[in-house]
């Protein structure tokens, strides 16, 4: 009797038992955590899944970046009772497979969480929802995994409690804090899983097993680009890149950033900014020298309480609502008010009224803290006026300190705020500097008017950043504090009865509230200009054309270069970056040379999409700039803050 043995179809044969058993013994582990203990019907859902990867192995990240692999995919499955509208992820790390370029993976432990919205109309006690990790580990050898579960949720009427996004994982301190530092990613949802299966192998065919390879690593590198075509996410703002600068984000220790930040505080003082403030606060000076020390130093210890305050409120918008540095500024109304806020300075220093700004009030004689309120307040309105100036001086350090724990965005806010106020604290605790300062006279009401021109200078500059249609509004505003000051003066001068004082005074406040009021209802107009972009300018035929997700990669796949100028009107940086540097007859010459494609990503009003490239570049602030080499550009040069044009132009004449 002979055996007939075909030895392909044993190859076969055992080749495909070694995956499967490699298969199925190395296998991902899911655990899952809930937000809270039970949600009511339209609570905020968040669930943690930990993922557990075997001893050795490595799950590949999504995105995956440069290298050979298979990027994770997170599907939810068909859920009618919860809408989910985000996935996150815990940042994954650079790997160096043994082939191929980096990749991003995980090892030993993964975290992901789902945010979702619970039907107000769900009765039930409990909610199931099915889930899928698709995604590929690999060791000495690279198995496809697909691993599909459920989990519950416990439903109920839980009382009077906040939505469930002010309350996540607040039993579990450590959830809590892997969710803080966790990343948006893409996901799918909506999916029946139900006809998935996990094993990833095919039946038995006429010549023995067949194995499905489908997702293991290619051997050719992955050049697709790096912004898939289906980048749109469940949220605008959500954005999946795949860049890696070649200039990494500075790191620090905390010791060398308090001290950055300690020197960027002092800095301000000394930007064009701060100057109008600056003088308001010499009058001071000049005017309390003849005082007691205790009165001066009450003065200074105020007006730096006011810097640090703000810095203070900078720090929480960063820390919890995202906010980066200047991104005040984003919203046209506020940009509006601040501007106003600027012009009633303004009018102060011509003396239109005789409180808050140092005048003709100084010499009524003073009690004991008399003032105090406006010192703190003045103190407060130089460092909104410091921001739009501060990036040449904070960039770098922002673009790490804005990534850190809101516990070191604090302390490292608090030292800036400390670092511009030291100067006044030192001031005002010396006689002798005070003494330096000249003497009261004359001089002092010409420079005080000098100031207010140059406080109108400022808010005409930031009118720059509005639209037509709320710089009419802005302009209407103005026009009402001119009028309810200058009622104020007529009306109610200096040494008048209180009971005077007091009705011509709330008839101004009527009087602005009713002009502000109309300004706001029926200036605003449309603009009647053409539709081109306000961030498209031209020069000696060079064009700088808005960004968009979709430009940037139609120039990406044309073989193009690519410059991406991130700005703001309110950045002076930004301006002097554009003129001195960007539009230069050099740099102009080999933009034409290097066929580079010239986006602008304007950040002055909100723009999600060039906020979610700045972010994923490494920094949230502006200036900054990131250029992409047409044969690597997934390894963009960027560059921060204020720029070198000699970096600059050596940086392009490297380009292909």
């Amino acid at each position: 009797m002979r055996f007939l043995v075909n030895f392909e179809n044993m190859k076969n044969f055992f080749l495909v038992l070694f995956f499967a058993s490699a298969a199925f013994s190395q296998d991902l582990e899911l655990g899952f955590q809930s937000g809270k203990a039970r949600y009511s019907p339209g609570d905020t859902v968040v669930v943690g899944i930990e993922v557990s990867i075997p001893r050795g192995f490595h799950l590949y990240g999504n995105p995956l970046g440069p290298g050979i692999g298979k990027p994770l995919i997170l599907t939810i499955g068909i859920d009618k009772d919860i809408e989910w509208i985000e996935a996150r992820k815990s940042a994954a790390k650079r790997f160096n497979p043994p082939v191929g370029d980096w990749v991003w993976a995980y090892q030993s432990k993964a975290f992901f969480f789902m945010k979702g919205v619970l039907s107000k109309d769900f009765s039930s006690d409990s909610i199931k929802s099915e889930i899928e990790i698709d995604a590929l580990i690999c060791k000495t050898m690279c198995v496809p995994v697909k691993k599909q579960t459920y989990f519950y949720l416990s439903v109920g009427d839980v009382g009077d409690t906040q939505n469930s996004s002010n309350l996540t994982f607040t039993d579990a301190s450590n959830w809590q804090t892997r969710y803080e530092k966790s990343e948006p990613m893409e996901f799918l949802s909506g999916i029946d899983l139900s006809l998935s299966s996990l094993p990833s192998f095919e039946s038995l065919g006429s010549t023995g097993l067949n194995l499905n390879l489908e997702g293991l690593s290619s051997l050719e590198k992955d050049n697709d680009l790096s912004l898939s075509d289906d980048y749109q996410l469940s949220s605008e703002e959500n954005l999946i890149w795949d860049y890696s600068p070649l200039q990494s984000k500075k790191e620090y220790n905390l010791l060398t950033a308090i001290l950055i930040a300690l020197l960027a505080g002092l800095a301000l003082n000394i930007t064009p900014c701060v100057f109008p403030m600056l003088g308001i606060r010499a009058i001071s000076f000049v005017q309390g020298a003849g005082e007691s020390r205790r009165r001066a130093l009450l003065s200074g210890v105020f007006f730096a309480a006011g810097i640090i305050c703000v810095f203070m409120m900078l720090a929480a918008l960063a820390a919890f609502a995202g906010f980066s540095w200047g991104q005040q500024f984003q919203n046209p109304y506020v940009m509006a008010g601040i501007i106003a806020l600027i012009f009633l300075f303004s009018l102060g220093m011509f003396d239109f009224y005789t409180f808050m700004i140092p005048s003709s009030a100084a010499n009524a004689g003073r009690k004991a803290g008399s003032g105090l309120g406006g010192d703190f307040f003045k103190g407060m309105i130089a460092t909104v006026l410091a921001t739009p100036c501060g990036g040449p001086f904070l960039g770098a350090l922002l673009a790490w300190a804005l990534l850190q724990k809101p516990l070191t965005i604090f302390v490292l806010f608090t030292v800036m705020g400390v670092g511009m106020a030291i100067p006044y604290i030192l001031l005002a605790s010396s006689r002798r500097l005070l003494n330096l300062l000249p003497k009261p006279g004359r001089w002092m009401e010409d420079f005080k008017h000098f100031m207010g021109f140059l406080l109108i200078v400022f808010a005409v500059y930031l009118m720059r950043s509005l639209d037509m249609r709320l710089i009419t509004m802005t302009i209407g505003i103005c026009l009402t504090i001119l009028c309810a000051a200058s009622v104020n003066k007529r009306f109610a001068p200096f040494g008048v009865s209180s009971t005077k004082r007091i009705i011509v005074s709330c008839l101004s406040i009527i009087l602005l509230l009713a002009g502000t009021a109309l300004s706001v209802i029926f200036l605003p107009v449309k603009s009647s200009t053409p539709s081109l972009s306000e961030n498209t300018f031209l020069l000696n035929e060079t064009v700088w054309i808005p960004f968009s997700p979709e430009a940037l990669k139609n120039a990406h796949v044309q073989g193009q270069n690519v410059i991406v100028n991130f700005t703001a009107s309110w950045c002076s940086a930004c301006q002097i970056n554009k003129t001195v540097v960007l539009n230069s007859q050099a740099a102009i010459e080999l933009y034409a040379d290097k066929n580079i494609a010239l986006f602008t990503a304007d950040i002055t009003n909100k723009n999600p999409q060039a906020e979610s490239l700045l972010h994923h570049l490494g920094s949230r602030s502006v200036p900054f700039l990131a250029i992409f080499p047409a044969d690597s550009y997934k390894d963009p040069i960027v560059m921060h803050g204020s720029l070198s044009k000699k970096r600059y132009l050596a940086a392009i004449k490297r380009l292909p």
